[in-house]
């Protein structure tokens, strides 16, 4: 089982949750934030459970973890059946200012860029792969920021001794 922030650094929660879930279909994953405030699973977010931090008691997360270990079996048939789609951040837009994404086939490996028409909420979106006519699932990540909440600024440590 892995318990996963959604905001990390170098690499998103999302993405993250997106790789496991192709790779590894058998684990199974809850996702945490500080971002969101329900014990529902955000739309896009390739998780079993959520847990809200700094809104839920950690009780609801050993809850969470008691369940999925209950029903681990059943879920890792049914992630295995399903293919998990590619989390794809927005790349921006192009020197004509159309905003496009660069989606990396999960078949062959090649990359290739595609042009975004509007921001949606983050669904299960599919195109065929220029290279091999795979068909690549992919969600793009249209948030310009989840994050947690700040961490507490803690005061620095000093040294404090007695001169002999």
């Amino acid at each position: 089982m892995i318990i996963s922030d959604l905001n990390m650094p170098k690499m998103s929660g999302f993405e993250f949750l997106s790789v496991i879930r192709r790779r590894f279909p058998k684990i199974s994953v809850i996702a945490s934030s500080g971002a969101y405030g329900s014990r529902v699973v955000p739309t896009g977010v390739l998780a079993d459970a959520f847990y809200a931090k700094g809104k839920e008691h950690p009780e609801t997360l050993l809850e969470n973890v008691a369940d999925l270990i209950q029903t681990s079996d059943a879920r890792a048939r049914a992630h295995q059946e399903e293919s998990a789609p590619v989390w794809i951040p927005r790349n921006g837009k192009d020197s004509n200012g159309i905003p496009y994404i660069v989606i990396t086939c999960t078949e062959c490996l090649r990359s290739f860029p595609l042009n975004v028409t509007k921001d949606e909420n983050p669904e299960v979106l599919e195109t065929l792969c220029l290279f091999c006519a795979n068909k690549v699932k992919y969600i793009i990540d249209f948030s310009l920021s989840v994050t947690s909440p700040p961490k507490g600024v803690s005061a620095p440590i000093r040294a404090t001794g007695t001169a002999g």
